[in-house]
């Protein structure tokens, strides 16, 4: 829906496709927390960072192509 957050839509993927959940909520989180977050402080910031890219990458990895989620009855 165009109103809702990466936090909503993510849950939503997750109610839809439940076999997926963990790499949605993975992925909306990461997302959240990289689009919408505080910037990472200090010495390790850039660290924290790259930690959540590749979180965000490897849940986003699980996830099979986008017209075979459409395909999949609801």
């Amino acid at each position: 829906q165009p109103h809702e957050g990466p936090l909503a839509f993510g849950a939503r993927a997750c109610a839809r496709w439940p076999e997926f959940g963990v790499a949605f909520r993975v992925s909306a989180e990461s997302y959240a927390i990289l689009r919408y977050g505080p910037p990472p402080e200090g010495a390790g910031a850039k660290r924290q960072r790259d930690a959540a890219l590749a979180r965000l990458a490897r849940a986003i990895d699980v996830l099979p192509a986008a017209a075979i989620l459409r395909a999949t009855p609801s």
